[in-house]
């Protein structure tokens, strides 16, 4: 048993699809009730070659089989059940100018990984409650992905008896240059004391086109009353400023910091509701419908998105 779960951790800790590592942790779970099982059923004559060809027997085999077979489909991405989430424009349009899609999402969710050996990777990570954005992000990027993309994960957290879900993206690093990945990771995770934290790139306002603040949106906003607040309260009050000039100098919207209640050294960027409209005219075109809630917005098909 000590060696099945010393087996289990080093499938945890090793990289690969999520649904490799969840059919060959089950695999041992069954392979470990076999186990048992057989040894529980043996008959008091100890008749071991009766036993062993009991489950061999074609019925047994195939119970077990159709069991294993299907096990690499817990969790499995199912494209097809998002074709709606993205037009054909937007999918160009986007395409067309994916920069920004990755800028939007260092942003917000997404992080650019340092591997112990070889090159930076770009990771984006969503909860399986948001499929269909994750989808949206899935489509866009789809041509310069990692074989293994999307990658399923969960874990149980036990404090709270809860199962977290959740989909992984990952860009091949063979496409590091075509998006200066390198460059990105240097500007967004600089080396400080052999510590690499991120912070917002001095250049900021270079980098926020209205793709890149539409997906920012889409990952770390929330519209109250109109209001639009930016989570941003992992970033320095400098960073925050960075970005607060950067929406002033790109598109004239004068935002502020705002304290989060009860917690004095964190700040969120708030949009105050007088330029709703304009945010609005500005990021709409580059959101998925699922989306538009961030904006407090009605999903009117007859008024679609105008790229």
């Amino acid at each position: 048993m000590l060696g099945a779960s010393n087996f289990i951790t080093t499938i945890i800790n090793m990289r690969a699809p999520g649904e490799v590592k969840t059919f060959l942790i089950i695999s041992v779970f069954f392979f470990i009730i076999f186990i048992v099982n057989f040894i529980l059923t043996i008959d008091s004559n100890l008749n071991l070659i009766y036993n062993f060809s009991e489950f061999f027997k074609v019925d047994n085999v195939l119970n077990y089989s159709i069991i294993l077979t299907s096990l690499p489909l817990i969790g499995k991405f199912d494209q097809n059940k998002y074709n709606h989430v993205i037009t054909d424009v937007q999918l160009q349009k986007l395409q067309s100018e994916v920069s920004s899609v990755i800028t939007g999402t260092i942003l917000g969710d997404a992080c650019l990984v340092q591997a112990k050996r070889g090159k930076p990777y770009y990771k984006y990570k969503q909860s399986v409650v948001y499929a269909e954005y994750f989808a949206y992000t899935f489509f866009i990027l789809k041509p310069w992905l990692t074989p293994g993309s999307p990658i399923y994960s969960n874990y149980m957290d036990k404090r709270y008896n809860k199962l977290y879900e959740s989909y992984t993206l990952l860009l091949s690093t063979k496409f590091n240059d075509n998006f200066d990945i390198n460059g990105l990771r240097t500007k967004f995770y600089p080396n400080v004391d052999d510590k690499f934290i991120k912070i917002i790139p001095t250049d900021i306002a270079s980098m926020l086109t209205p793709i890149a603040f539409a997906f920012w949106i889409m990952d770390d906003g929330h519209t109250y009353h109109k209001g639009i607040f930016l989570n941003t309260q992992s970033y320095t009050n400098e960073d925050i400023n960075l970005l607060i000039n950067a929406l002033e100098i790109n598109f004239s919207i004068k935002a502020r910091p705002v304290q989060v209640s009860g917690k004095p050294h964190q700040n969120r960027i708030f949009i105050p509701a007088k330029y709703h409209s304009i945010v609005v005219d500005i990021v709409k075109p580059y959101f998925t419908p699922s989306m538009y809630y961030k904006l407090s917005i009605v999903n009117d098909d007859n008024n679609s998105n105008n790229i």
